[in-house]
């Protein structure tokens, strides 16, 4: 068979990198194991090896896969979109695609709790914080204590301040972080608005924000094996 054109490639680079920039990124992630490939484009594509570069400007690297066996002339489109499945499946890349937020009446209660608990710690007067929670304020008055601090209403009230603000915060910023981000990729959320929203209300309410998004994620992929195989 014929190798690729020079006008076969540029056709293939063009084409790619206008329509594709998704499935490069998985070429990226899945084939040369890096992670968040940001504004990839193809710049060389041949019969024996295609490269991408990526990354933000100034930075810029250059990922080369190898095609196994050669890409002969004709072959590009049906062999990018299986590198493109295998691609999405090695990453767990669902076919289901959730592009607007939408919680559960359920999750709703567990984050108006969630949230309204958090927002009583950091915004309560801080001498009354510690007479309305005497469970944490006895032990937060012995590690007062222990670090040689008197254990005043104030300061123990202020210690439960920071232990809300220290706790809540950086708990929800890597929920977001290892959790919600994944599971946005995971089920192809593109939507900027869509993920803006999970991330400011999983950054206030916490597991059950993105856990109601992986259970609807879930119902949806059942929902669509049970079609696949009804037909």
């Amino acid at each position: 068979m014929a190798q690729v054109t020079p006008q076969e490639s540029q056709r293939i680079i063009a084409h790619m990198n206008k329509e594709h920039a998704e499935s490069l990124e998985h070429y990226i992630e899945f084939y040369g194991k890096k992670n968040a490939a940001q504004n990839p484009l193809i710049t060389t594509f041949t019969t024996e090896k295609m490269e991408i570069e990526y990354g933000r400007p100034g930075a810029r690297k250059t990922f080369t896969h190898k095609f196994d066996p050669p890409m002969m002339a004709g072959q590009a489109r049906v062999r990018l979109e299986q590198m493109h499945q295998e691609a999405r499946k090695g990453l767990g890349i669902s076919n289901v695609i959730i592009n607007e937020f939408s919680l559960s009446y359920l999750a709703w209660f567990f984050f108006l709790v969630a949230t309204s608990v958090e927002m009583f710690g950091v915004f309560c007067p801080t001498e009354q914080l510690a007479s309305l929670v005497p469970r944490l304020s006895t032990p937060t008055a012995a590690l007062l204590r222990y670090l040689n601090i008197a254990p005043t209403r104030f300061h123990v009230g202020l210690a439960l301040k920071l232990f809300f603000l220290l706790g809540w915060a950086p708990a929800h910023l890597l929920e977001m972080s290892f959790t919600l981000v994944p599971l946005l990729k995971k089920y192809n959320c593109s939507n900027p608005d869509a993920r803006y929203k999970y991330k400011l209300f999983t950054f206030l309410g916490g597991f059950t924000v993105w856990t109601d998004l992986q259970r609807r994620g879930q119902a949806l992929e059942e929902e669509a094996t049970k079609k696949d195989k009804s037909h």
